[in-house]
Formats: structure tokens, C-alpha cells, sequence
């Protein structure tokens, strides 16, 4: 279960690294940017990167750095 969960992480990032990089224009997310309505995305993505983080630790063994 902790593999798929950190697949569907994963996955999500790429997702949303590949809309914004490859879907949207540079000016345009700026301006959502800095009007805050990419708020619900960035929290997304974080969230994401970080359980992903924790899941592949978990699954691999590895503490936290000191």
C-alpha cells in the first residue's frame, strides 16, 4: 500500500510540473501567481512532494538527517 501511495505522489507531481511547465504561458502564471490563485496548486504540490518524501524514507530505510 505504501508503494502505490508513494506511485500516486509521484505521479501527481509530474502531473503538475508538466501543466505548468509544458501548458501555461509564462505570463500568465505570474499573474495568477501573484493574484493568489495558484494558492490550491502550490499547497497541492507540496503536500505532495512531502508525502512522497516520508513514504520513500519509510519504504527505504533511511533516517533524517541530523
Amino acid at each position: 500500500m505504501s508503494r502505490l501511495l508513494e506511485a500516486v505522489c509521484a505521479l501527481t507531481v509530474g502531473v503538475l510540473v508538466a501543466l505548468l511547465v509544458w501548458g501555461a504561458d509564462p505570463g500568465a502564471v505570474r499573474v495568477a501567481w501573484r493574484d493568489g490563485q495558484l494558492s490550491g496548486v502550490t499547497v497541492l504540490f507540496v503536500a505532495a512532494c512531502a508525502l512522497w518524501l516520508v513514504l520513500w524514507r519509510r519504504r527505504t530505510g533511511r533516517g533524517w538527517p541530523a
